[in-house]
Parts: structure tokens; sequence; C-alpha cells
């Protein structure tokens, strides 16, 4: 929402129009807001005028002693004199959330840099055996098994019948059950 707001603010084409607020009245030249010097200068990479005038003039250490108000008023200046258009601006996505796997896979590995990290990553879930590498890292499975209610009752079924087929045993006391089955041998108690 922050970067739509300044987005808007900047191409509203006056000059002299205030800073505004978004979400909870948060100033856009707070130092709360998430735009920033550096944000201010990639945004403009698409049109090659004003992308190599910020980076002569403003692309070194300099650039994080200005004061946020001032680079918001000079930006938009710079818009309206090299003539930005809106479809000129890029626009940044965020990463999407980090999933258990790359988090411990980061934390393991620190050396792996991050196409590194996403090659291994793909390389495990494209593995037949991934569910018994996931129980090897002590991470959860991000999956659940199917259940199939069919298959179910099917097993229920052969069980009942496996029983029902079955010749009802009698009990047997366990000191016949060993003379039958295994070789005993006894020890007489000798008294002395």
């Amino acid at each position: 929402m922050p970067y739509k707001t300044f987005i808007n603010w900047v191409f509203d084409g006056d000059l002299n129009s205030e800073i505004p607020t978004y979400g909870n009245g948060i100033h856009l030249s707070s130092y709360k807001s998430p735009i920033n010097n550096l944000f201010l200068i990639k945004v403009f990479i698409r049109n090659p005028e004003l992308n190599y005038f910020l980076d002569k003039y403003m692309n070194n250490m300099s650039l994080f002693y200005i004061d946020k108000e001032e680079m918001f008023r000079f930006i938009k200046e710079m818009t309206l004199r090299f003539r930005v258009k809106r479809n000129e601006v890029t626009y940044f996505l965020k990463g999407k959330k980090k999933t258990n796997l790359e988090e411990f896979v980061e934390e393991k590995f620190p050396l792996l840099k991050n196409y590194e990290i996403k090659i291994l990553i793909d390389k495990i879930l494209a593995d037949e055996n991934k569910n018994d590498i996931y129980k090897n890292l002590g991470l959860k499975q991000n999956y659940s098994k199917r259940k199939i209610k069919g298959k179910k009752k099917t097993r229920k079924h052969k069980k009942i019948e496996s029983i029902e087929n079955k010749t009802p045993h009698k009990k047997i006391p366990l000191k016949k059950f060993l003379q039958d089955n295994f070789k005993i041998v006894e020890f007489e108690k000798s008294t002395s």
C-alpha cells in the first residue's frame, strides 16, 4: 500500500502537493516507511535518461545523508523534467514465504548461494523418497496423505470374513503348549 500511494503522489503532476500518509496515518517520509532513498533510485531503472542521471549524481554514500522529504521532492521534480510515464516505473515483487525445508537448508549450509539452495530444494522435491528425506531431517511434511474411504471399507470386510471363516480355538494351558512345541529339560532338585 505505501508503494502505491507513493507512485500516485509522484505522478499527480503537482510539485507543491503534500507528501501523503498511508495505513494508520504513517507519513511516507517517516522512518517507519518502507520507502527509503535506495528504493527511490531503483524505481526508475526502465527510464534510461533518469536512471543515468540518478546513477551518476546520487548513487554514492551521500545518498543516505539526504533528508527523505527533500529526496521525495527531488524525485517528483525529476519525473516531471524527464517526462517519466507511470508504466516506466519498476515494481519489485516481494519474495514468497519460506518453507521449513528452505529455512533448514539455509541454516545448515550457510555457504550456499540462493540459486544453489533453490536447485537443492528442487532436487529434494523431485526425489521419489522425499518423505524419507523429510523424516530424516526432522521436518514436518508439507502435505497430508489422501485418505480413500472405499479402500478402507474393503479392508474391513476382508478382515471380518477371514475371522469368521476360521475355526474357534480352544484354550490350551501354558504347560501343555510348551511341552507340545518345545523340548523341555527337567532338572531334579537335589537336597544336600
